[in-house]
């Protein structure tokens, strides 16, 4: 298996003479540059101040777009719920604002939606009507 190398930059600097600080296998890598400024592979992500390994992170990704609520998907990864909503909260206002970036050119269309709210104007017959005013 081929592996693919990465040349990695100093995010202060933009140098690239940086070196591991550790040997370890961990995610995020720690990185040291010439300016003897740290910094990790996440540095300037949404991911930054994250505590969760990645593979939390992606199968809370996969786990969302299963629709999953964040309280059930606190369960399933035995993690605190305020944690999961934080980190959900993050990624959603992420791809909100990802989303405003993109500028439409020439002509566009738009589709009306309109959304039926129950089962408004019929007549219910097995209940009183209700007190008004």
């Amino acid at each position: 298996m081929a592996t693919i190398e990465v040349e990695v930059t100093c995010p202060n600097c933009n140098s690239k003479q940086v070196r591991l600080k550790s040997k370890k296998h961990k995610f995020p890598r720690q990185y040291q540059c010439k300016c003897d400024k740290c910094f990790s592979e996440v540095k300037g992500t949404i991911l930054e101040y994250c505590k969760l390994d990645i593979v939390t992170v992606f199968l809370l990704m996969i786990l969302l777009s299963l629709k999953l609520s964040s309280r059930r998907i606190s369960k399933l990864l035995c993690i605190e719920y305020n944690s999961i909503y934080r980190l959900v909260i993050t990624i959603m206002k992420n791809l909100f604002c990802k989303r405003l970036e993109y500028e439409f050119s020439g002509e566009n269309e738009i589709d009306e939606v309109y959304i039926t709210a129950g089962k408004k104007g019929e007549i219910v017959l097995d209940r009183e009507a209700r007190v008004r005013g």
